[in-house]
């Protein structure tokens, strides 16, 4: 066999697959976000010209499976592998939760187990394939921080007194751990809130956090010039 073909499937053969890459980024990525905890608890309060830095962030992905960028909220960042009971989440759900499951980067204490309610979002090969790229090719992680947060209060009868959060979201750049920007955000239950009996506290909850995630939305796509119409950071 010809001594350059030989060295040329060797090396093809120390070659990792895509998934196995992506595997080793996310790996290093997860390993890095507990350093923003200190930094964004420290960071001040933003301003408009902290938002306005954000004008020049032209490659921030929020696409639905093909971001660059990850919200998690300040508490989660103390350890990226244990899901938070948090009042108002602006994520869905946290990738960081789920793929500290699946690498095993959980504690085995018990406060460091997932709760029984949290199923994790890779049961298929496709949804494996989606949290282990997002976290492998991640640039971004946008901080949330609660300033302030009143829950809705049932008055009696079909009324209530609203609810409201505000706080903020600092953008930061991963590898390099710089604060780039951020964005106050707030957020009031609707007028009107669906529910029925016995859940009247918990539906009022849930719409809290459902028209603050939609003006989370909305700022992003007034702050960040490559977030579309469509885009929605999950």
């Amino acid at each position: 066999m010809n001594r350059h073909l030989l060295l040329a499937l060797m090396a093809l053969a120390a070659c990792k697959s895509p998934q196995e890459k992506y595997e080793a980024a996310a790996r290093v990525n997860l390993a890095a976000m507990p350093a923003l905890y200190e930094l964004a608890s420290a960071a001040p309060p933003v301003d408009p010209a902290s938002t306005q830095a954000l004008a020049s962030l032209k490659d921030l992905s929020a696409k639905y499976l093909d971001s660059n960028a990850l919200i998690i909220h300040l508490e989660e960042l103390q350890n990226p592998t244990l899901r938070r009971e948090i009042p108002v989440r602006l994520n869905h759900r946290s990738p960081t939760v789920d793929l500290a499951a699946k690498l095993n980067l959980t504690k085995p204490e018990p406060d460091a187990r997932l709760d029984a309610s949290y199923a994790l979002g890779l049961d298929s090969e496709d949804a494996q394939k989606s949290v282990f790229q997002r976290m492998g090719t991640l640039k971004y992680v946008l901080v949330v921080r609660t300033r302030g947060q009143h829950d809705a209060q049932v008055a009696g009868g079909n009324t209530f007194i609203g609810g409201a959060w505000e706080g903020e979201v600092l953008v930061f750049e991963l590898a390099s751990k710089h604060l780039l920007g951020g964005f106050a955000l707030a957020g009031d239950n609707h007028s009107t809130v669906q529910t029925r009996d016995g859940r009247d506290t918990q539906n009022l909850a849930a719409d809290l956090t459902l028209a603050t995630r939609g003006n989370l939305n909305a700022r992003l796509r007034q702050v960040l010039p490559a977030v579309g119409a469509n885009d929605e950071l999950n």
